[in-house]
């Protein structure tokens, strides 16, 4: 749950930022922390302490996108602004990718819904709840060029409850316990095409994704999973 005394996620503001300068305002023991936390550093030891800053530019792993890489030297913060922009393009491109198959597919798949996405570069892929065939894959990779070919805006908004009803998106509020008493939830609007709740970081237009292509459609217990690469 946030707190009024959560570290400011710089990298929601602004996605481009690489170095940031901040002020350390804890440093805990590894296994002082709550496990919920611990389970967030998958090779933390007894050895190892968290730094907790004012703001951040490092993004976590969690939402399907991996955590940034980088370093923090006395008060400042820099990440690998090259991976970032890897997992900023596959990211974006998921976003496509589910667009374009919700797009095609929402009024003729059975009980069809969005459900979660990875977008880790080795395993990157959106999941529905509805079996999608394979006949559908060229369809979804002539959707998603056509999305990524008209190079739509990549913008970022902040909506309370109301707004998600009123763009008849009430399905997509995300838990009230995700944000601190009267902050908004963070939206990511590829204008023209779609808009998800989301926390991770992006590219400015659908083109900057580069080349996406749907690798295959895998189906099991009436779920489908439509995978995709960047080449």
């Amino acid at each position: 749950m946030a707190s009024p005394t959560s570290t400011f996620l710089a990298f929601q503001r602004d996605g481009k930022l690489s170095t940031l300068q901040t002020r350390v305002v804890a440093v805990q023991p590894y296994n002082g922390l709550k496990q919920d936390n611990q389970d967030l550093f998958k090779q933390g030891t007894e050895q190892d302490y968290a730094v907790i800053t004012e703001k951040t530019i490092f993004h976590p792993q969690g939402g399907g996108q991996p955590s940034d890489v980088g370093k923090m030297t006395g008060q400042g913060g820099e990440i690998d602004l090259e991976l970032r922009l890897i997992y900023s393009r596959y990211h974006t491109a998921g976003h496509v990718l589910g667009s374009a198959v919700n797009h095609l597919l929402n009024d003729k798949i059975e009980d069809f819904n969005e459900q979660k996405a990875s977008h880790f570069p080795s395993s990157a892929s959106c999941e529905f709840q509805g079996l999608i065939e394979g006949k559908w894959k060229d369809a979804i990779q002539k959707k998603v060029d056509e999305f990524i070919a008209a190079k739509m805006p990549v913008e970022i908004d902040w909506w309370d409850e109301q707004a998600f009803r009123d763009n008849g998106l009430e399905r997509l509020t995300p838990d009230a316990s995700f944000v601190a008493p009267g902050e908004k939830f963070r939206v990511v609007k590829i204008v023209g095409a779609e808009v998800y709740p989301c926390g991770g970081t992006h590219v400015d237009t659908t083109d900057l994704c580069g080349e996406t292509k749907v690798k295959k459609i895998s189906r099991s217990k009436g779920k489908s999973k439509v995978s995709y690469w960047l080449p």
